[in-house]
């Protein structure tokens, strides 16, 4: 009977988030670029809420990410991410 081993697999989601210029020495915000694509680890995410604007990930290691989609569609993205087969 073969000995079958469970190897740790890293989940990652595709999202788009939202690129801003901050300019130095104004702290009034800054310019927003649009938005681009991302890879995320789903294990490196905190948080997951919804700001009345966007939808917004804290990261373990602190940093904010603004996110286009819905936080239905993050929370499915993350459920899919995370199934795993295994064969019978």
């Amino acid at each position: 009977m073969p000995i079958r081993l469970l190897v740790g697999m890293a989940a990652f989601v595709l999202l788009h988030s939202k690129l801003v210029q901050l300019i130095d020495g104004d702290d009034s915000g800054g310019e927003d670029l649009g938005y681009t694509d991302i890879i995320i680890n789903v294990e490196n995410i905190r948080y997951v809420f919804w700001d009345r604007i966007d939808t917004v990930l804290i990261m373990d290691n602190g940093n904010t990410v603004y996110i286009k989609e819905t936080i239905n569609e993050v929370h499915q993205a993350i459920k899919r991410a995370s199934l795993v087969y295994l064969p019978q």
